[in-house]
This record gives C-alpha cells, sequence and structure tokens, in this order.
C-alpha cells in the first residue's frame, strides 16, 4: 500500500512566536492578537496571577516608549502584537486599608484625609487606601511605604500628578486633597529627582 504524501506543516516562524514575562518567568508562546484572550492565555501560563487579578500589559519596545516601559491599551493591542516581541505582564492588586492617624491629635472627622499610594512590588502593581489627617507630615506616610515596599526610605519619592511631593511638609501643604492618588517611585540608586511620569510609576525591568 502505497503510502500517503502529506505536505509538510508550515514552520513555526518568528512572527508566531511571542515572549511573555511575569515576575522571573519568561514564557514563549503564540501571539495572541485577541485582547481577551491574551488575558486568559496569561492566566493559564502563569499560576500566580488569580482568576480575578487585573492583568497590565506593558512594553519599551514602541518607538515613541522612547526605551521606557509603558501600559499597552486594549484599543491598541493588535496593532502593538504587530510590532514587538514581547511583553511585561503586571497584575493591580489592592492590599489594603491602613489608618495612620494617631488618636491622640484625630479631633473630628473632618480631620480624616485619604491617601491612596499606588506602586510595584514582586512585579504586582499595587495601591492601598491610607488614612491621615492633613497636618501629617509626607515622611509619615514615605516611611510606612519603604518600609510595606522593603526598600531603603531613602531611595522613595512621592509624587502627585507629575510633581514631586515635599515630605518634610504635610498634606496639606503639598496641596493633597482627600482621594488623593500618589506614585510611590523606588529611586534604585538615582541621584536626582523631578517630575516623573504622571500615569503612575513604571514596572520594574525584568533581569536577563
Amino acid at each position: 500500500m502505497a503510502e500517503e504524501n502529506h505536505p509538510p506543516p508550515p514552520p513555526f516562524g518568528s512572527h508566531e512566536t511571542f515572549l511573555y514575562e511575569f515576575e522571573n518567568r519568561r514564557i514563549i508562546a503564540r501571539r495572541e492578537r485577541d485582547y481577551a484572550k491574551a488575558i486568559s492565555k496569561c492566566r493559564e501560563m502563569f499560576p500566580g496571577i488569580s482568576q480575578t487579578d487585573p492583568i497590565i500589559f506593558y512594553t519599551h519596545e514602541l518607538f515613541c516608549c522612547h526605551g521606557q516601559p509603558a501600559e499597552i491599551s486594549e484599543e491598541i493591542w493588535d496593532e502593538a502584537l504587530s510590532t514587538i516581541q514581547s511583553v511585561r505582564i503586571s497584575v493591580h492588586r489592592h492590599l489594603s486599608e491602613v489608618d495612620l492617624i494617631t488618636p491622640e491629635i484625630f479631633s473630628h472627622a473632618g480631620d480624616r484625609v485619604l491617601i491612596r499610594p499606588e506602586f510595584f512590588m514582586d512585579g504586582s502593581k499595587c495601591d492601598m487606601h491610607v488614612y491621615m489627617t492633613p497636618a501629617t507630615k509626607l515622611q509619615k506616610l514615605a516611611k510606612f511605604m519603604a518600609s510595606t515596599m522593603k526598600i531603603d526610605e531613602g531611595g522613595l519619592l512621592l509624587a502627585h500628578r507629575g510633581q514631586v511631593l515635599d515630605l518634610n511638609k504635610s498634606i496639606l501643604a503639598n496641596g493633597l486633597p482627600s482621594g488623593s492618588l500618589v506614585q510611590c517611585v523606588h529611586l534604585q540608586g538615582a541621584s536626582g529627582v523631578g517630575n516623573v511620569d504622571s500615569e503612575g510609576t513604571s514596572p520594574p525591568q525584568s533581569t536577563q
């Protein structure tokens, strides 16, 4: 009986392969041009991502990124995948609510101010709700956040809407209304400070 001639399988070209990175894992898989399916794929590949964790994709490969990580929106996901070779995955986790108000200086409900620190830790984008008084210096928040992020207090910068905040001044003096989102930026040895991206902090770079 003559053998049937089957056409060889199409080559698995580089245009189909794609690198997904999360925390310390790097997985090569097929490109997934559908945004929702890409999110589902990541939940399957990385057990550390739960079914409820919001997933955020980052890239630094597009020309407009200028080498800095930027979040990829669902709107341009398919277009971006035509150009980039990999994505860095982060998840957004709300950790807890913390009260840093000292009872003896708390006089009435109007003194209660909500500050929302946002930061990256262990490859995840995190936020917290921290309650303070308007007269409290931001140094207290910086000390608490440095301990939470497990970094040196001197290497932490706080910013709001792209402007660096003065840790030696109070919440009121820094012009922070209740509900303000504050970016916590790990300087990682930087020697100076200045304006930061008002869209938030950038995810940590993966180590090769």
